[in-house]
């Protein structure tokens, strides 16, 4: 029978995992993402076994050993970006509290996490990585557009190609802070689903989400949509910039809540009359396609949030 590691011999391991993972990353720029993305793991293993302290020793330590592999400023990125993740996931995992309540957690350590990436570049030389993709993204269009007036096509089209480009490119920066909010998100779900399944083969249990058609949100999206469409209603016709700005972010932040309610609404429908699996991912594939059909999925998920259709649909039952 093996003897059980101790908190400093596992912290090392781990943090060598974590300083493994960031310069493999690095080193394959296309991959390299998806190494990220496992990299709150090790950080959220030692969190959730030996607590806060040992977790956050092994960020500081990560960060002083990339520092001198990496750079400082890439180091402090990757700390940044990804520990406090790690960090909260490991913590709701210590502390016992539902999947939700741990999902929720790290969603709100990874969205300050990438807020404190962009302020490090901003305090450090005043660069917004939202300015820099702005730019490529209208160079991008004077190419595409000087590229069209070279093959002939007349100035009326290239103009109204302008146009939609334009508006594209506003829409853009109108929802770079819900950025944050999507980052947060993606990063948090691939370290729950790493960590979860990581921590039970390591003989930890851990919470699981139930089943997809179970899924109910917080009534809170449907709360924000509604004080969003209302700021940008203000903000729109009493020129506030920043209302405007801020409510479309949140208009789409509830949206987005709203699609995935309505497509655990749906998945519970499809259940009910027992469709084969290759008919749902038809329906879903052409609800998510069809952007008429996602809106109306998206606010059917708001209204479900407070009128609950499956209770009532079980009730027929």
């Amino acid at each position: 029978m093996g003897r059980e590691l101790t908190p400093l011999t596992e912290s090392g391991a781990l943090t060598a995992l974590a300083v493994a993972l960031a310069v493999i990353s690095t080193a394959m720029p296309i991959l390299g993402g998806f190494f990220l993305l496992a990299w709150p793991v090790p950080i959220a293993v030692l969190s959730c076994r030996h607590g806060l302290r040992w977790a956050l020793l092994a960020c500081l330590t990560s960060g002083i050993l990339l520092t001198f592999m990496i750079s400082p400023l890439g180091a402090a990125g990757i700390v940044l970006a990804y520990g406090p993740v790690g960090l909260a996931l490991g913590h709701g995992f210590r502390q016992g509290w539902s999947a939700a309540r741990t999902f929720a957690l790290g969603v709100v350590g990874g969205t300050l996490g990438q807020a404190a990436c962009v302020g490090l570049l901003l305090a450090l030389g005043g660069i917004s990585p939202f300015a820099l993709t702005l730019a490529e993204m209208h160079e991008v269009v004077e190419q595409t557009l000087a590229l069209q007036r070279a093959s002939g096509v007349p100035e009326g089209e290239i103009a109204a190609l302008r146009e939609q480009m334009d508006a594209g490119l506003e829409f853009f920066s109108q929802m770079a802070p819900v950025l944050f909010f999507l980052m947060a998100l993606i990063f948090v779900t691939a370290g729950y689903i790493f960590t979860a399944n990581l921590l039970r083969r390591m003989g930890t249990e851990v919470p699981m989400f139930p089943a997809f058609r179970e899924w109910r949100l917080p009534q809170g999206f449907g709360y924000l949509f509604g004080f969003a469409m209302v700021g940008i209603y203000w903000g729109g016709t009493r020129e506030i910039p920043l209302l405007f700005q801020i409510s479309v972010a949140g208009e789409l932040i509830a949206l987005l809540a709203g699609a995935v309610q309505g497509f655990s609404l749906m998945s519970c429908v499809m259940e009910h009359f027992k469709l084969t699996r290759t008919w749902r991912i038809v329906f879903y594939v052409l609800v998510a396609i069809n952007g008429l059909f996602l809106q109306i999925l998206a606010l059917t998920g708001l209204f479900d949030m407070f009128f609950d259709y499956r209770r009532r649909f079980g009730r027929r039952e």
